[in-house]
């Protein structure tokens, strides 16, 4: 904003990195485009059950930098046979373009085997690293809790 508050706007796009931001000069980044990841859509808890022999839902969210705003990230432009989750880099089942988080734009739902991506009971975070349509790298993460 201006010195003198006119002219807000935001700067930030996914609210993990809110938390704690770092106030430096913009560069463009070297590596993977960071997008927003949903694991379980719909539950801030986002359970997993490590001997659950069944699938995890995780979305790939298409976000917008201000409401209104052209799309700053969409989904739809990722390449879904690119998608690798977890540590072992489990490929999904399913995906499916959908609106899981009901803001109007297409957001890429993947369905994954909980076994098959290699995650541990010391685990907090699901990551997933993927590539676009175009060749772009990108990644992102959501904080899980192990449940029995």
């Amino acid at each position: 904003m201006d010195v003198d508050g006119a002219n807000v706007a935001r700067i930030t796009t996914h609210p993990a990195q809110e938390m704690d931001p770092s106030w430096s000069p913009y560069l463009a980044p070297d590596g993977p485009t960071e997008v927003a990841v949903d694991v379980k859509p719909g539950s801030s808890r986002n359970p997993i059950n490590l001997r659950s022999r069944g699938v995890t839902p995780i979305a790939i969210l298409s976000t917008q930098t201000v409401a209104g705003d052209a799309t700053d990230f969409d989904a739809a432009t990722v390449d879904a046979a690119t998608v690798q989750v977890g540590p072992l880099g489990a490929i999904p089942r399913r995906a499916t373009l959908e609106d899981v988080d009901g803001d109007g734009d297409w957001d890429l739902l993947l369905h994954v085997d909980t076994r098959a991506m290699g995650i541990g009971h010391a685990d907090r975070l699901l990551c997933l690293t993927a590539s676009t349509m175009d060749d772009g790298a990108i990644e992102g993460c959501d904080a899980i809790s192990i449940v029995p």
